[in-house]
């Protein structure tokens, strides 16, 4: 059985965007390329986009999970739940 991959490189994206929001970084055009990104990772994965950005929105806020997540510990979980992050993209 072929492993789910998540490419590594936009996921890091919709982390940054993410993290910059709930720490109060917030500037024109940051939510929309997050939003993108995620749209990007529907495409090429099949998870919905929201699904996705409700994952990581649900760990880095100050009230989230986990405010000071790290980029590994969101891999962790998701790796928990059947995909690999990864620089190789799934053909």
């Amino acid at each position: 059985m072929a492993k789910k991959q998540i490419p590594k490189d936009m996921l890091d994206e919709i982390i940054d965007c993410s993290r910059e929001f709930w720490h109060g970084n917030v500037y024109p055009g940051l939510l929309e390329r997050g939003t993108c990104k995620c749209m990007q990772i529907q495409a090429e994965t099949g998870i919905n986009w929201f699904s996705l950005q409700n994952l990581i929105d649900a760990i880095l806020p100050v009230a989230g999970v986990k405010y000071d997540a790290t980029n590994e510990d969101i891999y962790a979980v998701l790796r928990l739940l059947g995909w690999e992050v990864s620089d190789e993209r799934s053909s």
